[in-house]
């Protein structure tokens, strides 16, 4: 897994398939970025990741740089909680979209 620190309140997450263990190393056109904003650390994560990917995939991310347990993570988007097996293309997520993660 790669990661970046862009600044002190931002770093860059590349997407990572947690599940198979497999690292994505090649940029495809479908990639795309999207934000994870963590109010309660005040920082904001960024990820490349495919709409495919799962709620789950953005939350293990968060795990390995924030060690917050996957568990205790809770993601909203346009006030819905989002829900770990379903996709970024399921809830109609697109490019440079920012994500709120909550604790609990």
């Amino acid at each position: 897994m790669s990661y970046r620190k862009e600044n002190s309140e931002t770093v860059v997450v590349k997407s990572t398939d947690f599940l198979d263990n497999k690292e994505t190393l090649s940029e495809s056109p479908s990639k795309m970025q999207i934000f994870v904003k963590i109010p309660i650390r005040r920082k904001t994560l960024r990820q490349e990741i495919d709409p495919t990917d799962t709620i789950e995939i953005i939350k293990s991310n968060v795990e390995k740089l924030e060690g917050i347990p996957l568990d205790n993570q809770r993601v909203v988007y346009d006030g819905v909680n989002l829900q770990n097996e379903k996709s970024l293309l399921f809830y109609n997520i697109t490019d440079k979209s920012t994500l709120y993660l909550l604790l609990g």
